[in-house]
């Protein structure tokens, strides 16, 4: 099992801990999700808050996101939801029309997700998302 497996699993049990490590791991793959799909970054800041607060208030539920592809859908559903709910034009942006993403996923001082953020800055999750070499050689 994939250590991101195992977070989402541990999700499953209501780990704070899990959750922010999964922002973490997949926050910069959603956000360019989002923004290819609504073309706009602050359009995409709101519906990737909402995704990860549906991860979040959801965690318990038997169809809750369980591997990355499930979280891509969900992102994808909410998109959608968004598009329709706001009467916005739906967009596909070319993948290199996308502007590098930054390394923490966000700009500093956006408003997404200030729980997950503070989480991480409390130190509730390890300073690095790479696995030691003792953890790899079990996923070979």
């Amino acid at each position: 099992m994939s250590v991101m497996m195992k977070e989402f699993e541990k999700l499953k049990f209501g780990s704070k801990d899990a959750l922010a490590e999964l922002y973490t791991k997949t926050a910069p793959h959603i956000y360019a999700l989002l923004f290819r799909r609504l073309a706009n970054e602050e359009d995409a800041q709101t519906v990737m808050k909402i995704v990860y607060a549906t991860l979040w208030t959801n965690c318990h539920a038997a169809d809750a996101p369980s591997n990355l592809n499930e979280l891509r859908a969900l992102a994808h559903r909410e998109a959608i939801k968004y598009i329709v709910t706001n009467n916005l034009q739906p967009q596909t942006l070319s993948p290199n029309a996308l502007t590098p993403i930054p390394p923490d996923g966000l700009k500093p001082n956006t408003p997404v997700n200030d729980d997950l953020r503070q989480a991480y800055l409390e130190g509730r999750t390890p300073p690095s998302s790479k696995p030691k070499k003792s953890q790899m050689k079990g996923n070979i």
